[in-house]
């Protein structure tokens, strides 16, 4: 069992070693974040529609991200709430209230939502309306979303450990424990499953590959050993979430590697110095990542070679960038969206969300952008792009 003490640590770390912040009782970042400057505008971005889900969760550093299923965008807030909302026109299908802190989720499959709460609850409610299908605890919070496939929903605790739970009750079919370091930052890779596999990221810099099966390990790869004399030195989380490409895992580590890793074995096929507590994007040959000083890093796929580097929103606490037609877009600590060209990573758009912090990932539905927001609120936005040229 960690010390609650070590627990409490990470959430300082988070805003400390990536934001800039001081830490320990320092007033004055020792790298501050930029103010926002001037750029050419390429395109405006309009609001389609916004709507509240529930309370605030300013500094709370959850897992919570905006979730669809193709017709409708579900999001949960830390104060209990659950929405399904109409992915055009914002129109609330149903609203659910639980006495449940959320702060990972949610997972969409197999017609249900799966939730992870602040003491460990996990609840399954049906798409449709909302109602309980089961609900279960688990041995420490959740903050990673869980992934759903026909038989299992996988769950990942922030303690180490793997759940398999049966889709049917939520009954334990089997469990993974990983060992965590003392001080870790706050957050928690999300499991992701491929076929008959899923594949974590964990705290100590492994990638482990089990068996959805029975939980059996298939491969496990030290992705980003932990160097230096000091347990923050010594940190080299993978919190970020996986990217799964045909036969290739792209994965990031804070204050270690960015690898591309095989499927089938675990094997390293390249590996860079580069340092990320946020998940790595791509539209198919060039992967996209956000580094701990939240400068965007464009690779190629197939070596890892850097093609362009932007720093102008230096630790604005940028989340991981998605892919947006021609763009990326990617939100930061003050409630703003960025837009960047994926051909030299120039920024194009920005556009203000409103109601504090964006931390989740920005969710791409062919021409709409989904965001949630710390202040608890769902928004979808669409780009008013320029006409290709012919």
């Amino acid at each position: 069992m960690i010390d609650p003490m070590y627990r409490l640590l990470p959430i300082f770390l988070a805003a400390a070693l990536v934001g800039g912040c001081g830490i320990f009782g320092k007033d004055e970042p020792a790298d501050p974040p930029v103010e926002l400057a001037g750029f050419d505008r390429e395109f405006r971005v309009r609001q389609v529609w916004s709507v509240k889900i529930g309370g605030d969760a300013e500094n709370l550093y959850l897992g919570l991200n905006p979730a669809s299923d193709g017709a409708r965008v579900y999001a949960a807030s830390n104060d209990g709430k659950v929405i399904a909302v109409d992915t055009i026109k914002g129109k609330t299908y149903w609203k659910t209230e639980m006495d449940i802190p959320f702060s990972g989720g949610p997972g969409v499959g197999e017609g249900m939502l799966v939730l992870g709460g602040g003491d460990g609850e996990v609840v399954a409610l049906h798409t449709l309306d909302g109602s309980l299908r089961w609900q279960t605890t688990l041995s420490s919070e959740v903050l990673a979303t869980p992934a759903i496939t026909r038989n299992i929903v996988v769950v990942r605790t922030v303690d180490g450990s793997v759940y398999g739970l049966s889709v049917t009750d939520g009954s334990q079919v089997w469990l993974v424990e990983q060992e965590v370091p003392r001080l870790t930052l706050r957050g928690n890779s999300s499991p992701v499953i491929n076929g008959d596999v899923v594949i974590c990221g964990f705290d100590d810099g492994r990638v482990m590959a089990i068996s959805l099966e029975d939980g059996a390990t298939i491969w496990d790869t030290l992705v980003s050993p932990a160097t230096g004399r000091t347990e923050i030195e010594r940190l080299s989380d993978i919190d970020g979430q996986l990217l799964v490409m045909g036969a290739d895992i792209f994965v990031a580590s804070y204050q270690g590697r960015a690898a591309m890793l095989a499927l089938e074995s675990g094997q390293a096929w390249w590996e860079r110095e580069l340092s990320s507590h946020r998940g790595i994007s791509s539209d198919g040959s060039t992967l996209y990542l956000t580094d701990d000083k939240s400068h965007i890093v464009a690779m190629a796929r197939r070596n890892g070679e850097i093609l362009w580097q932007q720093e102008a929103l230096h630790q604005r606490m940028l989340t991981t960038t998605a892919v947006y037609q021609s763009y990326l877009v990617a939100g930061d600590m003050e409630g703003y969206l960025h837009w960047f060209n994926r051909a030299d990573g120039r920024l194009a758009a920005r556009n203000k969300v409103g109601g504090g912090r964006i931390n989740s990932t920005p969710l791409v539905l062919d021409d709409l952008v989904f965001v949630q927001n710390d202040g608890g609120r769902l928004s979808a936005f669409r780009a008013n792009l320029p006409a290709k040229e012919d």
